[in-house]
């Protein structure tokens, strides 16, 4: 079918029968519905090649990621974009873009993909006006309000511990940036934490470790600074009435814990400090 440009033949993409409404699913395990990506898809495709319509994501912009811990405790990955969606007539190349942004969470290495999943279903629902029964609007904003969940109380379990440092990395990368916090002493850093694991002889082995798990690298030499400065923020060392920096109690808890687990993960058995 041949139009004059992408608006016409969008407007006949929206004219047929088969676009206008798309119904909403309800998986098992889930406690709401939503308008599935293939739902869509199968939708509007078939009208989108009968019009010569060819969708194409031409620039993904505003990439944020964070971390987080649901309520019980486990890490979550979160990612959120912004998405330019250009829709080209083929036979002309005319084109139009349209924005559009797009969220996901997952526990593991999936938040992006969601992310991008949602950008380009809403996409194709806000351009051809598809119709699912979602209304934000009809929902009270006291009911959209999510219950305050209990902050976990330290000594933190490894898996939190591991997310806490990554959370205030994030949080010293962005202070250092502008000048809200100076970078902290690299050797000074790396000292107190191996008091975590004194008087073993190992110590030195054990602060490589540990920083292996947490961050990824082992030499304080080579680490970021927004990481030393989570770490230090983390030991929370303070002087002593001999000018000595020592760490806090549960911080050293933390750390032997953090360490037990590094053993478990290796496959070995955790003896005593």
């Amino acid at each position: 079918m041949e139009h004059k440009n992408i608006h016409e033949a969008m407007n006949a993409v929206m004219q047929s029968e088969h676009v206008g409404y798309v119904k909403k699913e309800r998986k098992a395990g889930l406690n709401y519905s939503f308008a599935g990506e293939s739902a869509l898809i199968a939708a509007v495709r078939p009208e989108m090649v009968e019009n010569g319509i060819v969708m194409t994501v031409a620039k993904i912009s505003d990439l944020r990621t964070e971390t987080f811990l649901t309520s019980k405790g486990k890490s979550m990955n979160r990612v959120m974009l912004t998405g330019t969606v250009r829709f080209t007539y083929a036979p002309t190349g005319d084109a139009i873009e349209v924005v559009a942004v797009g969220e996901g969470a997952d526990i593991g290495d999936k938040a992006t993909a969601k992310a991008m999943t949602s950008m380009y279903k809403y996409a194709l629902r806000q351009s051809f006006c598809i119709e699912t029964g979602d209304d934000p609007d009809k929902t009270p904003s006291e009911k959209q309000e999510r219950k305050a969940e209990p902050k976990p109380e330290r000594p933190y379990t490894p898996a939190i511990l591991k997310a806490k440092l990554d959370e205030m990395s994030s949080i010293m990368k962005a202070k250092l940036a502008t000048g809200e916090a100076k970078p902290v002493h690299a050797g000074a850093t790396a000292g107190n934490l191996e008091q975590c694991f004194a008087p073993a002889d190992d110590a030195v082995d054990k602060r490589h470790a540990f920083t292996e798990w947490a961050f990824g690298w082992e030499s304080f030499l080579k680490a970021p600074e927004y990481d030393i400065a989570a770490i230090a923020r983390w030991l929370d060392a303070k002087q002593d009435s001999g000018g000595a920096y020592v760490v806090s109690d549960v911080s050293v808890k933390e750390a032997r814990s953090a360490w037990g687990e590094i053993l478990r993960q290796s496959g070995q058995e955790m003896l005593n400090l």
